[in-house]
């Protein structure tokens, strides 16, 4: 199995409930930023179909999406794909529908046993899955930051990059009361298109 599928099916096992069993970690610094050594990559799914909860374009180039779990948007030449498991939507561009690894960004929505105020522990927590899904690989990197959302939530952004693949998968984590956001960038082809749909994705991003 490839490095590529054994952290998909990680990350779609693990999507709903993250790490229950590291609330017991020790809380640091309130705003951090780390470097480690991990992976994720994901391939989004081609087939695409609207979405009933979309609710509308804004400026006539950009939509919003309105889930049960919150609101963002997504920019103009970005469509919804055909959700995958465990309520992950994925989005493409619609010249890359017929590819069979398209540039993508994903978002879902996990619980988590951490209060909002308890962020950094969350923040260790994820680390330590992520070394552990790495775990003897070579050739990649991550380097991580926090920071706060324009709708005042934290923000723990993570880069990695293969060196092998040249695929850079940028995470997302917006941080709730025992609850996170996580929106992931697949970017195989080093499109800063797709690195603007991510943020954008991010800084639109409301809370239900």
């Amino acid at each position: 199995m490839t490095f590529h599928s054994i952290f998909l099916s990680v990350l779609m096992a693990c999507s709903v409930t993250l790490l229950p069993a590291c609330q017991t970690d020790t809380p640091s610094a309130s705003t951090p930023s780390d470097t480690a050594v991990t992976t994720n990559t994901q391939t989004a799914p081609t087939d695409t179909e609207p979405s009933a909860q979309e609710v509308e374009q804004t400026a006539e180039t950009d939509t919003t999406y309105e889930k049960d779990f919150g609101s963002y948007t997504v920019p103009q030449g970005w469509i919804e794909a055909e959700t995958s498991a465990q309520g992950m939507y994925f989005y493409i561009s619609e010249s890359d529908e017929q590819k069979e690894q398209p540039d993508n960004v994903s978002i879902n929505v996990g619980s988590n046993p951490y209060a909002a105020e308890e962020h950094d522990t969350f923040r260790q927590a994820i680390l330590r899955q992520l070394s552990m899904q790495i775990g003897g690989q070579s050739g990649i990197s991550l380097t991580g930051d926090g920071s706060m959302t324009e709708n005042g939530d934290t923000l723990y952004t993570f880069t990695i990059a293969e060196e092998d693949t040249g695929i850079t998968t940028t995470q997302y984590y917006i941080v709730g009361d025992y609850k996170f956001c996580l929106i992931q960038e697949t970017n195989f082809t080093g499109s800063e298109q797709a690195d603007t749909v991510a943020q954008t994705m991010v800084s639109s991003f409301a809370w239900a």
